[in-house]
């Protein structure tokens, strides 16, 4: 059936979940108050990539154009002249190694998976790194005055004119070439078009008449007889057999228009063959843009010189799929953005009549909870787990059976594009290979699990609309926009990685269009969990972007509009106080809040802050006190003008207040009564009916209590509210303690600036030179380890040693602080809660620079003393602790410290090796004796122990990390003779000398030449010398050979081996080499 969704019966429910999800987001809340969206200010979006990338297409377009004014080679005049020197400057100015990087992410083919090379053959990947990036801001920051005295909205015209010219006396040099056949067949092709237009009037009106007749039948009070009956069934009959008439014939139209359209390409084909290289690119190039080489000229300026873009042209730019994603701070209007962006979507799509992608509008908490609710055998692709053994005697027979079918695959030919004919003579045969390839591709898989998602972030949406979205059709991801808010907002970080993961997996194999929103605080973490340094997914970055004029002038002028109240005046009033209150007012929530405020006469003077202390990023603690300002007006003037209350009534509501808050937060409850049975349970605070109407009703400036969830009117408030009581009330702070580990939650998934500022208020308020942040460093030993490292992160402070001159005396750890006026105090805090909890047997981690090259002697061996063995030895104790090893310690007390454990013990040592370090035990003798006394001690469990090294994540790495010096090889042949797998029995006998020169050139060539001071040792190691002497050794390395696949190692049991990056090239050469599958 036809793709168009005009004559697709399902249309109606699109139509209908359209139009509902429409009117969900036409109103939302805005600083507390109803809001008409679509009359708020709309932000705009900036990214250096975008200017970067138009650039380049302007540079790449010049070119050739430039070279397509010449139509032919013997042409000594170009044929638009006066563009020819506007062309020349801007490609001569643009031809900078600087937008290289922008080419290739632009240009990367998809489809062969293939990247561009450089001169050496090493792969250029369509990554631009931060350095190409800062690269690039330097040369547009030298360069823009020169750029934009050669570059205009007027000089983008010219440029557009002059390639309609170029195009036009191409087509009209081809159209005197080309025969009276090419002109019929065109002329046939018009003609066809008007056909099927019609066609299409007919069969909507067929339609719609087959419609009116069945809803009249069905609510037909009268009972009809049977002769009734007959003359109303045969009528069904012939207006089911016009809609069928008239739906084969526009099937049939569409099918000859197909068929002249192939026979207009091979007469131009013939045509083609004579056109130089250049021509062919500059019409590929019209061909692929419409002839609107820029697209809209004003917009491909502005993203140029303000690098700015939006989402509806940076989905469209996506051939296969791709991410847009929006950051930016609390209240920068992220939401809002979002919901605009959809609500415009939705309107384009109705008002056209072409519903070509359904938008599913969700929140990322929503979208994780039924994430995790999906069986894991929808999730996972079957995977066969037996590796192919090249040394077996059927070895050749499955080479030549993967080649040939490598050939088959690359000969096949793509399906043509042909609508379906279900009276064709094969249309049973075209369903079984449409099906086939629609599982192949996953558009048949079930997405009615994203129903609870989005009636869980739109509650107010019928139920039966979306249902029926689902339950009538069949929904594909390469048809949806998957449109995701607030991915910071998911407390668990396992749940963000997942929901991240989703994303990407939807976007590589279904080729499906997603945007999302996201704090900056998490941005680094997202960004890393959406790439895959496997694959290639198009990820445009965004960030919120608007002037102090906008946050001024147009914002409150707008939301006054939105509101409904007298624009003037709202925006007059703004415009006098705005000085006053400048330094809060650098977002457009804080400037709705300003003009809530405002409207009701409730501004109070700002008290002036002096900043001491420099934090990062765009919260301060004057935009803390400023939502202070605004709970006190939802708690106070708002609830009395409403009910009459009682002090002791305000106060228990306030504080209910504040437990729901930080309830909301801590426990991911969103329901109201299920909020405050938690409430009574663990506070023991039972509220009366008229306090819970106060809660459910008058609190609209804070959160408003829908009928499944609480709506905060922005996150930034609970994260206030619930730092206040945090601040206030110990016994809170010890309950989140006992149950959470952390004020900040399980994880940190708490922690958020505006939160930790209200905590610590006083602390940034006076800053206390002798004992500076009090609260601060009551919080950090229970922090946990993503809440501090983006606490530092707040503070600014660097990836470098900041606690130096640690010396021990009696007892008690004394050192240096050192950084700026702001670090300096945080440093010493965070230095003496960190030694007083190691003194105390209870350590935190905090990043190895930090404390720099101070761990040494005493401190080396208190943390070794200290740290918690149960698990990764120094996790405790520091963020990276594979990078710290054995302190100067005798080796006996060594192995009393790991109770003689021998795994643990062999896995201290080969992970150390694996990740640097030359020596684990800083006195080489002692190093020498520590390994001796390990390889002595399995040898006597041989019989009973069995080593499990081959079942972690990172054997491959120890296992190419043991050639460090002649120890660990050693302990490596050691441990390898305990493991029982598919390989251990292996005869060796049977791997062919090429085999074994295949690994010898490959892996242990770059065993033998990384860098480092054990290479002359390195340089024995050939597959030759370990089949001799260190047979287990290269068994297990031949095991991860066989099992490798793109990046891992798939094992028997289930787990996945990282590969060391610098080796992945390697393994894949030897298993192509072997007649290996390219993957698995």
């Amino acid at each position: 059936m036809s793709d168009n969704p005009e004559f697709n019966p399902t249309r109606n429910q699109k139509l209908e979940y359209l139009k509902e999800l429409r009117a969900n987001l036409t109103f939302g809340r805005c600083a507390g108050k109803v809001t008409e969206l679509t009359k708020l200010h709309q932000n705009r979006l900036a990214s250096e990539d975008v200017r970067g990338r138009s650039l380049w297409l302007l540079y790449e377009n010049c070119r050739i154009i430039q070279e397509a004014n010449f139509y032919e080679a013997h042409m000594n005049k170009p044929i638009v002249p006066e563009i020819g020197g506007i062309l020349r400057k801007i490609v001569k100015f643009l031809d900078d190694g600087v937008l290289e990087p922008y080419r290739y992410a632009v240009v990367f083919d998809i489809e062969t998976e293939s990247y561009h090379e450089d001169e050496d053959g090493n792969i250029i990947y369509p990554t631009i790194t931060e350095k190409e990036r800062r690269d690039f801001a330097e040369w547009y920051s030298r360069k823009r005055e020169v750029l934009f005295e050669n570059v205009d909205i007027g000089t983008l015209e010219k440029i557009q004119q002059a390639a309609t010219t170029i195009r036009d006396h191409i087509f009209n040099r081809r159209n005197t070439i080309q025969n009276h056949n090419t002109i019929q067949l065109t002329a046939q092709s018009k003609e066809l078009d008007t056909q099927i237009d019609e066609a299409k009037q007919r069969l909507d009106k067929a339609q719609v008449d087959r419609d009116k007749y069945t809803e009249f039948l069905k609510s037909s009070p009268i009972e009809f007889g049977e002769e009734e009956s007959k003359v109303l069934n045969a009528k069904m009959d012939e207006l089911d057999s016009n809609v069928s008439n008239w739906f084969s014939m526009l099937n049939k139209l569409r099918s000859q228009k197909e068929m002249t359209k192939r026979k207009i390409e091979q007469e131009r084909a013939k045509f083609a063959l004579d056109m130089t290289i250049p021509v062919k690119s500059f019409l590929a190039m019209m061909d692929e843009n419409n002839s609107e080489i820029f697209g809209d000229i004003p917009e491909f300026y502005s993203a140029i010189k303000d690098s700015e873009s939006n989402v509806s042209a940076e989905l469209k730019q996506f051939k296969e799929g791709g991410l847009v994603s929006i950051f930016g701070d609390p209240g920068f209007g992220k939401t809002i953005q979002l919901r605009q962006f959809t609500h415009k979507l939705i309107s384009k799509q109705i008002n056209s009549k072409k519903f070509n992608f359904i938008p599913i509008f969700v929140k990322a908490k929503s979208l994780a909870k039924v994430i995790k609710s999906i069986p894991d055998e929808k999730q996972k692709i079957p995977m066969k787990n037996v590796p192919f053994n090249p040394f077996s005697k059927d070895a050749a027979i499955e080479r030549a059976k993967e080649r040939s079918r490598r050939r088959g695959a690359q000969l096949k030919p793509e399906p043509e594009d042909v609508p379906f004919n279900p009276f064709a003579k094969d249309a049973a045969k075209h369903v079984r290979v449409r099906l086939k390839q629609g599982r192949e591709n996953g558009d048949f898989e079930d997405l009615s699990y994203l129903r609870e998602a989005i009636l869980e972030s739109e509650p107010d949406m019928q139920e039966v609309i979306v249902s029926n979205l689902f339950d009538n059709m069949r929904l594909q991801w390469k048809r949806i926009y998957l449109i995701v808010d607030a991915y910071d907002e998911i407390l668990s970080e396992d749940d963000r990685v997942l929901v991240a993961k989703f994303i990407r997996k939807r976007i590589e194999s279904q080729h499906c269009k997603a945007v999302i929103t996201c704090r900056n605080s998490h941005k680094d973490e997202f960004v890393k969990h959406v790439s895959s340094e496997k694959s290639h997914v198009p990820h445009v970055m965004m960030d919120i972007h608007f002037t102090k004029q906008e946050l001024r002038y147009e914002m409150p002028t707008k939301l006054a509009n939105a509101w409904g109240i007298n624009s003037d005046q709202l925006a007059h009033s703004a415009m006098v106080q705005f000085k006053d209150y400048e330094a809060v007012l650098t977002h457009p929530l804080f400037v709705g809040f300003f003009c809530m405020l405002l409207e009701a006469n409730a501004l109070t003077p700002l008290e002036e802050y002096k900043k001491r202390i420099h934090l990062d990023g765009p919260i301060s603690l004057q935009h803390v006190i400023f939502l202070r300002k605004v709970i006190e007006f939802g708690l106070g003037p708002t609830i009395k003008e409403r009910s009459e209350v009682t002090e002791s009534e305000m106060e228990k509501i306030k504080r209910v207040f504040f437990f729901i808050a930080s309830t909301y937060l801590t426990t991911n409850l969103t329901n109201m009564v299920h909020i405050l049975s938690f409430i009574k349970k663990y506070h023991n605070i039972e509220l009366t009916s008229k306090e819970k109407t106060i809660l459910n009703e008058h609190l609209g400036v804070m959160f408003v209590n829908g009928e499944r969830e609480i709506e905060w009117t922005h996150k930034t408030l609970p994260e206030v509210a619930a730092g206040l009581i945090i601040k206030d009330d110990e016994d809170y702070k010890q309950f989140l303690r006992k149950n959470y580990g952390s004020v900040f939650g399980n994880k940190g998934a708490l922690w958020s600036e505006c939160l930790l500022m209200t905590v610590i208020q006083d602390d940034l308020e006076e800053l206390n030179e002798a004992e500076p942040f009090q609260t601060l460093k009551t919080l950090f030993p229970t922090m946990g380890k993503q809440a501090l490292k983006r606490t530092l992160d707040m503070f600014g402070v660097e990836d470098k040693n900041y606690i130096t001159n640690i010396r021990k005396i009696e007892q008690f750890y004394h050192f240096s602080p050192t950084g700026d006026e702001g670090i300096k105090p945080l440093m010493k805090a965070l230095g003496e809660a960190f030694f007083d909890s190691l003194r105390g047997g209870n350590p935190f981690p905090i990043p190895n620079a930090i404390l720099g090259k101070s761990i040494k002697k005493e401190l080396h061996i208190d943390l070794f003393k200290r740290t918690n063995l149960e698990g990764e030895p120094y996790s405790d104790v520091v963020f990276e602790p594979k990078k710290l090893s054995f302190p100067n310690f005798p080796v006996a007390e060594i192995f009393d410290r790991f109770e003689n454990n021998v795994e643990k013990l062999s896995y201290f040592y080969l992970i150390r090796k694996a990740y640097g370090n030359q020596s684990i035990h800083p006195n080489p003798r002692l190093d020498t004796e520590f390994v001796e006394r390990l390889i002595s001690m399995i040898e006597e469990q041989a019989t009973t122990l069995q080593l499990n090294f081959d079942k972690n994540q990172d054997w491959v790495a120890m296992l190419l990390g043991c050639f460090k010096s002649k120890a660990s090889v050693d302990l490596m042949q050691t441990i390898c003779s305990t493991i029982r797998n598919n390989v251990s029995s292996l005869d060796l006998n049977d791997v062919d000398h090429a085999s074994l020169e295949r690994i010898n050139s490959t892996i242990l060539k770059k065993v033998r030449t990384m860098p480092g001071s054990s290479q002359q040792f390195r340089q024995k190691f050939t597959a030759k010398r370990l089949k001799t002497y260190r047979p287990q050794i290269l068994r297990q390395l031949i095991g991860c050979i066989l099992t490798f696949d793109r990046g891992i190692v798939l094992a028997r049991y289930g787990k996945q081996y990282t590969i060391p990056e610098e080796y992945e090239e390697q393994f894949a050469t030897i298993r192509e080499a072997w007649g290996l599958p390219d993957t698995r």
